[in-house]
């Protein structure tokens, strides 16, 4: 099961150009001037889509890949936002140096949760790992129970191509 996220994006400044003027367009339509507006797009035939638009933070621990891979301390500002303090001394990002990613594990199957194994040679990507749920847990819907998270950075388009298409095969959930 799979539940992972990358930054950038591919083709990041295509979706720039057509993702900024919608969630402007959004936000105004909608009377939005404070707080995060989250949204989640693919890419088909070279053109972004939106496929859901939210206002709330998502609870992948994708606000932590995001500060690391751009320098700006995000809840620090969304919580600024949603205070009504001023945000207009909000730092501009870097470009990232590389891919920074996350992967929360899930199992692929309800059962009794034995642990997670992590392929050696994936290992050196990973800087963060937390496991909430301990080996003897009962997985009764594999479909939403997350079973803990990782924050990985890729320094190269290479790792990236190798590893995000099959992470599931470096970092497995073992179930019984």
């Amino acid at each position: 099961m799979t539940n992972s996220g990358l930054a950038p994006a591919d083709n990041w400044e295509k979706a720039l150009e057509v993702l900024i003027p919608e969630t402007e367009r959004v936000s105004k339509l909608l009377g939005l001037a404070d707080g995060q507006l989250h949204m989640q797009y693919i890419m088909e035939d070279g053109e972004p889509w939106i496929i859901e638009m939210m206002r709330r933070n998502i609870g992948n621990n994708w606000m932590t890949m995001l500060t690391d891979s751009t320098g700006v301390n995000w809840p620090e500002w969304v919580i600024r936002a949603e205070a009504g303090m001023d945000c207009r001394a909000i730092p501009r990002p870097r470009l990232a140096d590389g891919f920074y990613g996350y992967h929360m594990m899930m199992s692929d199957r309800n059962g009794v949760f034995k642990g997670i194994e992590i392929a050696p040679e994936f290992e050196e990507y990973i800087y963060q790992f937390t496991q909430w749920e301990e080996p003897g847990y009962v997985i009764e819907d594999y479909l939403s129970a997350k079973l803990g998270n990782l924050a990985f950075h890729f320094k190269t388009e290479e790792e990236k191509v190798r590893y995000m298409p099959r992470i599931n095969e470096y970092v497995k959930v073992i179930c019984e």
